[in-house]
């Protein structure tokens, strides 16, 4: 355990000492500022404006900009997780230490994981600036950011398994930004595209998009956690296994 923290200490350092690491900060602060100004104009600007909650409940994850944030900020965030370390040979020195492929791959899908989380806590002023306004029920607050954050697992060890891949840091954010898309994109197309009942039952399931609406109103879909959770770990053993497969070359 002493070990994988090491390397989620020495990750997560890494991102407040690069210039990428500000860089994606300075940008998902004004994108998420920027929207978080667009919705609360476009829900007040209406004939009977939204409630507060409604504002909240767009804001987290149930609008496209959300999506468009994973698609750009994540893969950036993890394309040199693995591929840079075996692009310039830093990885062949750790892993003739005392660390196995798991213990590598664990620490560096905590540090990006951590730095995303890290990333929404400013938004937290968002609600505290409108509970100035009127008053806010704290629960949907507390389940938006838990979809948030159940949501950003599986694409973060995506972005892992998809940097293991890859030599080449633009090959895995290209990677990454792919199969987030898709992993997003597909259940909500196809699901109203089928025919199948059983069909249609697994991609409501695997689809994102509508528990986001739910877990904005306070509604914790325990199955969307299972799936993220399960979804996460899975991948993470794939990127443990590409990786003692690449060391075995």
């Amino acid at each position: 355990m002493r070990t994988i923290l090491q390397i989620c200490r020495r990750e997560l350092k890494y991102f407040f000492v690069s210039p990428r690491g500000y860089l994606v900060m300075t940008a998902f602060l004004f994108l998420q500022g920027w929207i978080f100004v667009l919705i609360v104009s476009a829900l007040s600007n209406r004939q009977q404006p939204a409630p507060v909650g409604s504002i909240m409940q767009v804001f987290l994850g149930q609008n496209i900009f959300f999506w468009i944030f994973l698609l750009l900020v994540l893969p950036i965030t993890t394309m040199g997780l693995v591929a840079e370390e075996r692009r310039s040979g830093t990885i062949e020195l750790l892993l003739t230490a005392p660390v196995t492929e798991g213990q590598v791959i664990l620490g560096k899908f905590l540090g990006a994981y951590l730095f995303y989380v890290i990333l929404w806590v400013p938004t937290f002023l968002y609600p505290a600036l409108l509970a100035r306004a009127t008053t806010i029920d704290p629960w949907p607050l507390v389940s938006g950011y838990l979809y948030l954050f159940a949501v950003g697992a599986p694409f973060v060890a995506l972005g892992v398994l998809a940097s293991a891949l890859s030599r080449n840091q633009i090959t895995a954010a290209i990677l990454t930004s792919t199969l987030i898309f898709l992993v997003f994109a597909l259940p909500v197309f196809l699901q109203s595209k089928v025919q199948s009942d059983a069909m249609r039952s697994s991609l409501v399931y695997i689809n994102l998009w509508d528990p986001a609406g739910d877990f904005g109103r306070g509604i914790v879909d325990t199955r969307l956690l299972v799936y993220t959770m399960t979804a996460a770990v899975l991948l993470l053993i794939a990127a443990a296994r590409t990786l003692e497969l690449k060391k075995a070359r």
